[in-house]
């Protein structure tokens, strides 16, 4: 018997393009194999080597993707939003997963079980090309975003991560910050000084506001202009 919980699936998970064209058997059992859990900021969602036995999709919160090397220096890869299906990358290329994930924020993740997904999968060739299609532009996203960042100075830099938390993530002018300022520089590939250094420039400069972890941007045309040609 599906929880009336799973039952939201279908207004939330199945109602993602990846899932059109199925039909109502199918998604009733990809419902009966999907689970649900929320994660507190901070949490581990999986680390790096953990077995893969679910396609995640990121109902609500914040992650970030980090791969970590043999002596635990991560590097974060990307930042996953609401409706992002996480560890996709790594789904079908290998039993374990090459990076981990964290929350950023309190995150709510439905977790559809492998084996189901394979199942459909045999039976519909649609349903596989989406997914395809879902796992082709996670990794344009990935590479376009590091080529952009490497061509971009260091105050660039900075306003690209900006403009992103701003207008893609929050879609607000004042929110507040998820990440830390080494973790900023691990994802723009700057250091912890230059992050710090940078943002009290653009505050000086009357580009944002900063109290505390709540960041408000006063002149966007500015921050714009520094992410483009920066």
């Amino acid at each position: 018997m599906v929880t009336d919980v799973l039952e939201s699936c279908r207004s939330c998970v199945y109602s993602s393009e990846l899932f059109e064209g199925l039909s109502e058997e199918e998604l009733e059992f990809l419902v009966n194999y999907t689970s649900y859990r929320s994660f507190r900021k901070g949490e581990i969602v999986f680390l790096q080597g953990d077995e893969i036995r679910y396609i995640s999709f990121l109902k609500k919160g914040l992650l970030k993707v980090f791969k970590q090397d043999h002596e635990s220096r991560g590097q974060i890869i990307s930042i996953a939003k609401p409706n992002d299906c996480v560890g996709l990358l790594s789904v079908f290329s290998n039993h374990q997963h090459q990076y981990s994930i964290a929350a950023l924020e309190d995150s709510l993740i439905y977790y559809i079980e492998l084996t189901a997904v394979h199942h459909i999968l045999r039976k519909n060739g649609n349903f596989g090309i989406r997914l395809l299609g879902r796992i082709s532009r996670a990794a344009d996203t990935i590479i376009n975003n590091a080529f952009d960042i490497s061509r971009k100075n260091i105050r660039g830099r900075i306003a690209f991560i900006l403009h992103e938390f701003s207008e893609d993530i929050y879609k607000k002018d004042e929110f507040d910050l998820p990440v830390s300022r080494k973790e900023i520089g691990e994802l723009i590939g700057m250091t912890t000084e230059n992050v710090i250094r940078v943002f009290s420039e653009f505050r000086r400069d009357g580009i944002i506001e900063i109290k505390g972890k709540t960041i408000r941007i006063l002149n966007k045309s500015l921050l714009q202009t520094l992410e483009k040609f920066g």
